[in-house]
């Protein structure tokens, strides 16, 4: 896809703490709740007042975040005077003109949250421990993508297929994409898209080159 900058402009969410930096009494299952709430009431911002906004935007081409220590996420964010290792959120979003009418779909995985939606509408769920209700397609073996994601366990660098989406080449379309930590220890994200029109070469672990 191509349009504007061909950036994403995020915005990151620390929700340990609040506009104050008050703790907030967060867990796992709390950050959890507000993440469900925030996508199915419609990617509202209002879901994220009560917790800490970072003070400047992030930009970004692509969503492709390599395996990474949590403790060095927030450095690599310029961010780590302002956030802590985990349950944070960076909503990412963009408007951006499809190059060639057709249908697409994408293909991701986040360690822990990774969700998309297109024009409002949930179109991938590529969470380690899910946030909306959209099915979560993994027909390819885990092994063969222990190159993107070394760690052993449930469901561990098995990238999901998300559901396809027309496009035209009049219509702009706007894509939110959420990612998150929730209990620290290692995060990465990786999101892919595919023309599904097209046939892709498989690679040595019967994988499509995507």
């Amino acid at each position: 896809f191509a349009g504007g900058s061909n950036n994403f402009e995020g915005t990151v969410y620390d929700l340990k703490i609040g506009p104050n930096h008050r703790d907030t009494g967060m867990n796992q299952d709390t950050y959890t709740r507000v993440l469900t709430d925030f996508v199915a009431n419609g990617w509202n911002e209002a879901a994220f007042a009560p917790y800490y906004k970072a003070s400047k935007k992030l930009y970004a081409p692509v969503i492709w975040i390599p395996t990474t220590p949590s403790p060095d996420t927030a450095k690599e964010m310029g961010l780590d005077n302002e956030l802590t290792p985990m349950m944070w959120v960076g909503w990412y979003k963009a408007k951006v003109l499809a190059p060639q009418n057709g249908k697409y779909h994408f293909v991701g995985f986040g360690d822990d949250i990774l969700a998309v939606a297109v024009n409002g509408q949930i179109v991938l769920d590529g969470s380690l421990w899910p946030v909306t209700h959209a099915a979560q397609h993994m027909p390819w073996p885990f092994d063969g993508w222990s190159r993107l994601c070394g760690w052993r366990g449930q469901n561990y660098g098995k990238l999901r297929v998300g559901d396809s989406f027309e496009v035209n080449t009049l219509e702009p379309i706007k894509i939110d994409v959420i990612l998150g930590d929730e209990p620290g220890g290692f995060y990465g994200a990786f999101l892919l898209i595919a023309d599904d029109s097209k046939t892709y070469q498989m690679g040595p672990e019967g994988i499509p080159l995507y």
